[in-house]
């Protein structure tokens, strides 16, 4: 359930800052908060929202404090430990904290990336700031490597880079002074950097699926050939 929580932690983040952003913006003048609380509809809606926000805010800061304190106490690999807060850490390394802290730094990019998209209205001051997070995050997996592979590391460095490209072409796309023409062949460009990365992404997740498919199988037909010969 957690990990759920956090591949959708983007998305989850999303719909609660645009439900934020109505409760800010969209609210008439003279009227306060409990306007949005007028039928049970808008309870219902306007109560989960507050939940959430809640959830969002103190995930990270919990996943954080847990593992700095199991990472003092140099238990981070022990059987119960990893059984009751492994999904913050199960796919990196823990040799340092920052390593460890991985899917927390995951958090905490999305979290802003949220803020900067729903709450300024400044497209291209959206797409420098990306652009700055994009950077960071970077230079974090290029230092810390905190992926257990080096495949995955360099799937992350991937990824990485294509944002930042993106956020670079944006950045010129928003020129006003830009040619017509100029900025009809950087959207085709942008398109094609996006679409790109989504389908090598495709790619890799479907090799990995494929194969732990056929792993799967192999150890199944291995365990039934080792029970018939007993």
């Amino acid at each position: 359930m957690v990990k759920l929580f956090i591949e959708s932690y983007f998305l989850l983040t999303l719909c609660v800052a645009l439900q934020c952003f109505v409760f800010i913006r969209e609210t008439p003048e003279g009227e306060n908060m409990w306007y949005h609380f007028r039928s049970k509809g808008e309870i219902l809606n306007s109560s989960m929202t507050f939940i959430y926000l809640a959830v969002v805010i103190i995930c990270p800061i919990v996943g954080y404090r847990v593992i700095v304190k199991h990472y003092k106490a140099k238990n981070l690999q022990h059987r119960y430990v990893k059984a009751k807060i492994g999904v913050f850490y199960s796919d990196n390394k823990t040799n340092s904290l920052r390593q460890a802290l991985f899917n927390i730094y995951f958090l905490l990019r999305r979290f802003g990336s949220v803020l900067v998209l729903v709450f300024i209205e400044f497209s291209f001051l959206q797409a420098n700031l990306l652009m700055v997070f994009s950077i960071l995050t970077l230079a974090y997996l290029v230092g810390a490597h905190p992926l257990k592979t080096w495949k995955d590391n360099r799937i992350e460095m991937y990824n990485e880079v294509t944002i930042y490209v993106c956020c670079n072409i944006m950045s010129v796309f928003l020129n006003v002074s830009m040619p017509t023409s100029l900025r009809g062949q950087l959207g085709w460009v942008l398109l094609f950097i996006a679409g790109l990365n989504i389908f090598v992404n495709l790619v890799l997740t479907a090799h990995v699926s494929l194969k732990e498919l056929w792993n799967n199988r192999k150890e199944k037909r291995y365990t039934k050939r080792a029970q018939a010969s007993l």
